[in-house]
């Protein structure tokens, strides 16, 4: 185990508030509260739902024996301008939270039997919120390799490749998580002069008070901590093939964008990744752009093992029907664009925009059972070069 740091006590609590304070002090309209003191002291109130709020205290040098209901109220009647609601209906037993930022040495035992995930590999602050989304995310990208393994256990050579990729994709994950997170919680406890304490706290109210709703945090960091832009692409594990993709291309790695679509036997839109279908340990090919590749992609992979039965075509707006499936093995299903409005609309083309492709440009995607892209081919279609491209990166 590497232990980076190790982080100061918490104290939680949940409490419910009688309905009458919660107007009179503002706690109604907002989901998060919290105070900082320049000697690095926090409290955070976290709206949980209705009158229920999750507190957070911290301070230096604070022991778990202060860890009482007495102390808490206290804190808050000094910290809190205005103080905290008195009239608490509820109040569950304080908890002390210790954190340290830890992260092992290996996911998995030296024989590969026994793999690490979630907090058993990594531990940090909760700053950020990024710990069950990590842990999550961890149990998504190497539950289906397990499943893979499994099912093919003879081909041990090709099983240990695969079950390598987790750690690979992960491990950089987990740092960071626990550099920001750490990074967070110290600019926050970390002692500083009354005047720059003051200053700071101008500050962030004057942010807050002028940035339109929904902009903080920015959409680039937003989607990395929830977990929804995180890419396996410089882990060496997934391959862009053909043509060189553009500069800000969906690239191998990259998440499978969710648009909605409807099928040819529905009008009412699904996501793509419903439309694919749950968690298996199965890949499924992508063709997006030109309407013929479907059935060229669909006969190239007849008898190639771990490829779904259907293929989605996926095309521009106002594109002509696509020619039958002819290889029998394989079912080409074209996808639909929603013309519902929302903020999925036109997807085929918002799709197309994300690989960065001209009007006459096709690109095939093999998307993983998690819904990452373990392969993007761009370009003129060959069929030697798919298949290659698909065993290279699949347990074939």
């Amino acid at each position: 185990m590497m232990v980076t740091s190790t982080h100061r006590l918490f104290f939680l609590a949940d409490v419910e508030l009688e309905e009458s304070d919660l107007e009179p002090g503002g706690w109604d309209s907002h989901g998060l509260n919290v105070v900082l003191q320049s000697d690095g002291t926090f409290v955070l109130f976290v709206r949980l739902q209705g009158k229920v709020f999750r507190t957070y205290y911290c301070a230096k040098d604070i022991q778990p024996e202060s860890c009482t209901e007495e102390f808490l109220r206290s804190q808050w009647e000094t910290l809190v301008p205005g103080g905290f609601p008195t009239k608490i209906t509820r109040f569950e037993t304080p908890q002390v939270f210790r954190v340290s930022c830890r992260i092992v040495t290996s996911y998995s035992s030296t024989g590969g039997r026994v793999f690490l995930a979630g907090d058993a590999a990594h531990c940090h602050s909760p700053a950020g919120g990024q710990g069950m989304n990590t842990g999550l995310q961890d149990a998504a990208n190497l539950g289906w390799k397990l499943s893979a393994a499994v099912r093919n256990s003879a081909n041990k050579s090709g099983v240990k490749s695969l079950l390598a990729t987790y750690e690979k994709e992960r491990r950089p994950i987990a740092e960071w998580v626990l550099s920001t997170s750490d990074a967070m919680f110290s600019s926050i406890t970390k002692p500083i002069s009354p005047f720059m304490g003051a200053l700071r706290n101008c500050l962030i109210k004057t942010v807050l008070f002028l940035a339109p709703e929904g902009f903080l945090p920015p959409a680039t960091m937003r989607n990395k901590m929830f977990g929804t832009s995180i890419s396996y692409h410089t882990a060496g594990t997934c391959i862009d093939s053909g043509v060189k993709p553009s500069y800000g291309a969906l690239l191998a790695g990259d998440r499978l964008p969710d648009y909605e679509y409807c099928t040819p036997d529905s009008d009412q839109p699904k996501s793509l990744q419903v439309v694919i279908g749950p968690l298996s340990d199965k890949y499924t090919l992508v063709v997006v752009g030109d309407p013929k590749l479907g059935a060229k992609a669909a006969t190239a992979t007849s008898g190639v093992p771990n490829i779904s039965k259907n293929i989605y075509l996926i095309c521009g707006t106002n594109t002509p029907p696509s020619p039958e499936n002819s290889s029998g093995e394989k079912q080409v299903v074209r996808l639909i664009p929603s013309t519902v409005p929302n903020q999925r609309s036109n997807c085929s083309d918002s799709l197309i925009a994300q690989l960065r492709l001209g009007k006459k440009e096709s690109a095939i995607l093999l998307v993983r059972p998690d819904m990452y892209l373990a392969m993007v081919h761009r370009g003129v279609f060959d069929d030697a070069v798919l298949v290659n491209s698909i065993k290279a990166v699949t347990l074939v």
